[in-house]
């Protein structure tokens, strides 16, 4: 499971989508990227959603 992201990896360059990839994949590591990932997804959506609702001409900040 974990192994098909460090071979991804083993290209050496740095990727635009994944600094995520440089972390260890230890469980520690594992965990911290997929709630990182996580984060940043729900962050987009948050922001899909709050230019939606500032369109709309309801601001929420």
């Amino acid at each position: 499971m974990r192994e098909c992201a460090a071979s991804t990896q083993s290209t050496g360059q740095g990727f635009r989508t994944g600094d995520l990839l440089h972390l260890p994949l230890s469980d520690a590591g594992y965990h911290l990227a997929s709630r990182m990932m996580r984060d940043a997804l729900r962050e987009r959506g948050a922001m899909a959603l709050q230019s939606i609702g500032s369109r709309a001409g309801g601001r929420r900040r």
